[in-house]
C-alpha cells in the first residue's frame, strides 16, 4: 500500500500541473482575444472623437455652436445672432419666458409644437426641459437660467417648422432677449456658449465668414470672441481675427492644441465692420470635458 505522504505529494504535483495548465490555458486565450481586438481596430479603427459624438464616451459632451449677424453697421461691433440687436449674460439667474409671433406656433397648431431648451441653470448647471408652445401667449420655464445654449424645436405641425420668431426672454422683461429662433430655422442661430459647473471647454474649430448684403463694397471685419467668468467676475478678450474682404472672405481656425475655457463662464463672437450691411457667420465647435475624468 503507497505510502499516506507520497499520496499526498503526488495529489499536489498533480494539481501544481493542472494549475500550470489552466494558466497557460488563459494567456494563450488572453492572446488569442488581444490579436482580435488588435485586428479589429485595424479594421475598424475608432475615433476618439467620434466615440464621444456618438455619447460612447463617459464625462465627454461635444458642442458645435453656429449663429449669424445678417445686417452690421459700421458704427456698431455687434455680437453674432440672429436677433442682432443688443445681447448681454445675465448676471442673474431668471425663468424665461418662452413666445412666438404666430399663432401658428401652438401644442395643436401648424407650425411648432414643442421646443427643448438647454443652458445652465441657477447654480451653473447643465440643465434642460421641454416646453409647450402657446402661440402668442408666454410660456414660462420651470428652471430658472443664467443661460441659454440652444433652443430647438422638437415638435411640429404640417409647416414642418417654426411659423414665427421665437424668443426667449427674462420673465417681466420681454425685451432682455436671451435666445431666438428665426422663422422657419428650427433652432437658435447664436455664437454664445455658457460652460456649466463641473466642466471645462475645450474648444477645437472656429470658423467665420463675411458677406455684404447690399451695394458693392467690400468690408474689413475684425472677429472678435471674448469670455465672461463668473467665478471672478472677469471680461477678457481671447480671440481676434481680421478679415480682408478684398483678400479672403472668411476665416478658418483649428489650432493644434485646444483652446481651454474654464468652468462657470460665458463665451461669445462680436464683430466690427467698415461697411454698412454686412452679413457674419460663424460656427465654432468644442467638447465639455468633465472635471472629475
Amino acid at each position: 500500500m503507497a505510502n499516506i505522504e507520497d499520496v499526498y505529494r503526488k495529489l499536489l504535483e498533480l494539481q501544481q500541473e493542472l494549475v500550470q495548465i489552466t494558466t497557460v490555458g488563459l494567456i494563450e486565450q488572453a492572446k488569442e482575444v488581444k490579436q482580435d481586438v488588435i485586428i479589429n481596430e485595424l479594421q475598424n479603427p475608432t475615433d476618439f472623437i467620434y466615440q464621444i459624438s456618438a455619447g460612447e464616451r463617459d464625462g465627454y459632451i461635444p458642442w458645435n455652436k453656429f449663429g449669424y449677424n445678417s445686417d452690421i453697421s459700421a458704427a456698431n461691433q455687434e455680437v453674432i445672432w440672429s436677433h442682432s440687436n443688443g445681447w448681454s449674460f445675465l448676471t442673474t439667474p431668471s425663468t424665461l419666458e418662452i413666445v412666438s409671433t404666430s399663432s401658428n406656433d401652438t401644442l395643436l397648431g401648424t407650425g411648432a409644437r414643442t421646443v427643448n431648451i438647454s443652458g445652465i441653470n441657477q447654480n451653473k448647471e447643465i440643465v434642460s426641459e421641454d416646453v409647450e408652445l402657446d402661440g402668442i401667449n408666454p410660456v414660462t420655464t420651470q428652471h430658472q437660467y443664467f443661460g441659454v445654449n440652444r433652443i430647438a424645436v422638437t415638435l411640429s405641425g404640417s409647416l414642418n417648422d417654426n411659423d414665427g420668431i421665437i424668443t426667449a426672454a427674462v420673465t417681466g422683461s420681454p425685451t432682455n432677449i436671451q435666445a431666438e429662433i428665426p422663422v422657419g430655422a428650427g433652432i437658435t442661430q447664436q455664437a454664445i456658449f455658457f460652460i456649466p459647473a463641473g466642466y471645462m471647454y475645450q474648444a477645437n474649430w472656429l470658423w467665420a465668414n463675411v458677406a455684404r448684403t447690399g451695394g458693392n463694397q467690400i468690408p474689413t471685419v475684425t472677429i472678435y470672441m471674448y469670455h465672461y467668468s463668473y467665478l471672478t467676475n472677469t471680461k477678457r478678450e481671447v480671440f481676434r481675427a481680421k478679415i480682408d474682404g478684398s483678400v479672403a472672405n472668411s476665416v478658418d481656425v483649428t489650432p493644434p492644441q485646444p483652446f481651454v475655457v474654464p468652468e462657470q463662464g460665458v463665451m461669445w463672437v462680436e464683430a466690427k465692420t467698415d461697411k454698412d450691411s454686412t452679413e457674419v457667420q460663424v460656427r465654432f465647435s468644442g467638447i465639455l470635458k468633465s472635471n472629475l475624468i
